[in-house]
């Protein structure tokens, strides 16, 4: 009977050794330490009340002090490396898949991050994914619409955005933008240098330009001027329309030019409109001129005779 009662006790012993093995309780209070013995990794899942996996945890046993948090299914979530100090705050921390990311990386993120605050790092912020768009977004709280995005595309660097693209310099105690250096209209495609107010300009600068040279394409360039029907006013018509307006024929006023400025190309081209109707005017003063020293010489030759 003792012998009896001795098995059954064996039996009990073991059947609650097995069971503590897989359903281990933990104080609600207190560390908790688990030492495995032998190296490898040791894994161990999330159970819910309905006896369903939910989760899984799985760390190293060697001296690499490496964990990874996994689904259900086995798929790296986030993975954690210290470099063998646990204390130390030079190690790894990888979101996503694990095998997807660049290691040595101190922080690592393989997918779609949403960061509602400030974003600070010593060194630079790299984003990288596998397809040909890789960059930062900005959008509305919802995340559905698009505001600005930055990306590198092809080795391309496109700034979009969906309505207006402001450079400025920025306030040293506040954070906040200040003078705008630069302003894009992403939906006209017009830029301000120095303002805001484009109108309806592509190109605005409130400022002085320098450069080495500027080519403007103007049309149409006048060589009508030299045509056989081309009206060519005469000085005394010139002169009246002068006394009149205060200015030449076809050229803007100084009222219009304050008011609206000159285009180059356009004005180029009526300046060379006028020279060239200088031009055809010294030549026709130039054939009279030689038509009435003809006429003297003629009027020389027959006083002369008469003496």
């Amino acid at each position: 009977m003792k012998k009896q009662s001795l098995i059954v006790l064996m039996i009990g012993i073991t059947v609650h050794s097995l069971f503590a093995q897989n359903d281990n309780e933990y104080p609600e209070e207190g560390d908790v330490k688990i030492y495995q013995a032998s190296s490898g990794y040791r894994t161990y899942d999330v159970i819910n009340r309905n006896g369903l996996t939910v989760s899984r945890f799985e760390a190293t046993t060697d001296a690499s002090g490496q964990m990874w948090l996994k689904n259900a299914v086995g798929n790296y979530k986030i993975a954690l490396r210290t470099n063998s100090q646990p204390s130390s705050i030079g190690g790894e921390v990888i979101v996503g898949s694990y095998t997807n990311v660049t290691r040595g990386r101190t922080f690592s993120v393989d997918g779609t991050s949403q960061f509602n605050n400030h974003v600070f790092s010593k060194n630079a912020i790299r984003f990288k994914n596998n397809t040909d768009m890789k960059g930062m977004i900005w959008g509305n709280i919802e995340w559905n619409n698009y505001n600005t995005r930055i990306d590198d595309y092809n080795g391309q660097l496109h700034v979009m955005s969906d309505d207006n693209i402001y450079f400025t310099d920025i306030y040293s105690t506040t954070g906040l933008p200040g003078t705008v250096a630069m302003y894009i209209n992403t939906n006209d495609a017009a830029v301000g240098i120095g303002t805001t107010n484009l109108r309806s300009d592509k190109l605005a600068v409130n400022g002085t330009i320098r450069s080495k040279e500027i080519k403007v394409e103007a049309a149409p360039w006048p060589d009508y001027v030299f045509a056989s029907d081309y009206d060519l006013k005469s000085l005394a018509e010139t002169k009246g329309y002068i006394d009149e307006h205060s200015h030449l024929p076809g050229m803007p006023s100084a009222k219009e030019v304050e008011e609206n400025g000159i285009a180059l190309g356009e004005m180029n081209a009526k300046l060379l409109e006028k020279i060239e109707e200088l031009t055809l005017l010294l030549i026709q003063q130039n054939e009279q001129l030689q038509d009435q020293q003809k006429r003297l010489e003629t009027l020389e030759k027959v006083v002369n005779n008469n003496r």
